[in-house]
C-alpha cells in the first residue's frame, strides 16, 4: 500500500507510513509509526489526511520564492493543501471517498460550465441524464457531451494534439451543431469583457491552426518543466485568447486545464457559476498583464472545490449516481499514473 513501510526492529516487524522528496538541502519528508501489525483501513483512511497535510507542511517551505511570488496572499498555501487533500483521497484506502469526489466533482463541472454559458440545465435533470445517459433535449444532450468529452480528456487515448482537442470539441457538439463539431472556427468571434462591457477579439480566424500548433508545442515542452498550477493557468489563458471554436471554447479550455493538473497530481478546480462574471474579468485583466484578479479567482475556486464537496460528499443525488459513471485518467509515459475509478 503506498507510503505504508515495514521495518524489522529487534526481529520484529514495525509499520510507518512515510513520504520523503530530495531537495537541494538534502532529504525531507515524514514518518509515522503505526505500530507492530497492519493498521484497519477504516483507521488508516482517516489517517491518511493527516499524513499528507503533514507533508505539505514540509513541501511548502521549500517551494520557490518565483512560484510563491506568483501566487501572491499565501495563495501557495491552498495550493500545496489541497494537492495533499487530493492525495489522500487517491491513497488505497479512501476508494470509496474518492469515488464520491469523483461523481462530485463531474456533475457540479458539467453544472456550472453550461450555467456559466447561459444554459437553464438543472441538478435533477443533470443527474437523471447522466445515469441514463439517455438524452433528449438540448440540455440532456449538452450534459451527456460534456461527460464523455470529459472521459475523453481525462483518457490515457488523450494526447496533447490537435486531433485530440478537435475531437474533444467533437464530442461536445457532435448531435448539437454538427456543422462546426471538431472544427476550428470558420471565421472571426470575439468575446466579451465583464470590464466595461467591452470587446475583446480572438485570434484570427486562418491563423488558428498556426496559433495551436505553438500552444501544443508549449504544453508538450513545459507541462512538466514549469510548476504545474502555474502552467496551467498560463496555458489557458494563452488557449482563451486564440479561441479556437465557433463555441465551447471556455469548457473546452477548462477541461485542458484540469488535465494539466491531474496528470501531475493536482487538484481539479470548478469554476462556478456565480463566480462565472470574476472568471471572464480576470481573464481579461490578464490579457492585458494584470494577473492577480485571475490568479486569486482559481486560489479561490480550488478552495471551493474542497468545501462544497466536503459538504456534498454524502448527498444521496451524488452517491446514487456514482456507480453509473466513469472516468479514467491517466497520463502519458506511465509516470505518476492514476485513475478515476467507479463513478
Amino acid at each position: 500500500m503506498k507510503g505504508i513501510v515495514v521495518k524489522i526492529n529487534k526481529g520484529k516487524p514495525a509499520y510507518y507510513f512515510e513520504l520523503f522528496l530530495q531537495s537541494k538541502d538534502g532529504k525531507k519528508g515524514i514518518s509515522r509509526y503505526l505500530g507492530p501489525v497492519m493498521p484497519e483501513k477504516k483507521w488508516l483512511a482517516e489517517k491518511v489526511f493527516e499524513y499528507y497535510q503533514d507533508f505539505a507542511d514540509v513541501v511548502k517551505p521549500l517551494t520557490e520564492d518565483s512560484i510563491k511570488g506568483y501566487f501572491k496572499y499565501n495563495g501557495i498555501e491552498a495550493i500545496e493543501d489541497n494537492r495533499f487533500y487530493y492525495w489522500g483521497l487517491k491513497h488505497e484506502s479512501n476508494k470509496e471517498r474518492l469515488a464520491r469526489f469523483q461523481a462530485v466533482f463531474a456533475i457540479l463541472f458539467i453544472l456550472n460550465s453550461a450555467r456559466a454559458e447561459g444554459s437553464r440545465m438543472k441538478q435533477a435533470d443533470l443527474t437523471h441524464s447522466l445515469a441514463e445517459k439517455k438524452a433528449k433535449t438540448f440540455e440532456q444532450k449538452e450534459a451527456v457531451n460534456t461527460l464523455r468529452a470529459i472521459q475523453w480528456a481525462f483518457s490515457p487515448e488523450f494526447t496533447w494534439s490537435t486531433l485530440s482537442i478537435r475531437k474533444l470539441h467533437y464530442l461536445l457538439f457532435h448531435d448539437l451543431e454538427p456543422e462546426f463539431a471538431g472544427k476550428y472556427k470558420p471565421y472571426d468571434n470575439v468575446v466579451g469583457s465583464q470590464l466595461g462591457g467591452q470587446i475583446i477579439d480572438t485570434v484570427s480566424f486562418d491563423q488558428v491552426p498556426e496559433k495551436m500548433k505553438e500552444w501544443i508545442s508549449d504544453v508538450k515542452l513545459n507541462r512538466r518543466r514549469i510548476y504545474p498550477p502555474i502552467f496551467a493557468l498560463e496555458s489557458h489563458l494563452k488557449f482563451e485568447t486564440i479561441h479556437p471554436f465557433h463555441d465551447g471554447n471556455g469548457r473546452i479550455g477548462r477541461i485542458l486545464l484540469n488535465r494539466l493538473l491531474l496528470e501531475n497530481n493536482f487538484m481539479p478546480v470548478i469554476f462556478f457559476e456565480e463566480n462565472h462574471s470574476a472568471y471572464c474579468s480576470g481573464i481579461a485583466a490578464a490579457r492585458e498583464g494584470r494577473k492577480d484578479k485571475y490568479i486569486k479567482l482559481f486560489v479561490k475556486q480550488l478552495r471551493k472545490t474542497r468545501k462544497v464537496f466536503e459538504e456534498e460528499e454524502n448527498n444521496d443525488a451524488f452517491v446514487s449516481v456514482r456507480k453509473k459513471l466513469s472516468i479514467s485518467i491517466a497520463n502519458e509515459g506511465n509516470r505518476n499514473t492514476f485513475r478515476f475509478e467507479g463513478i
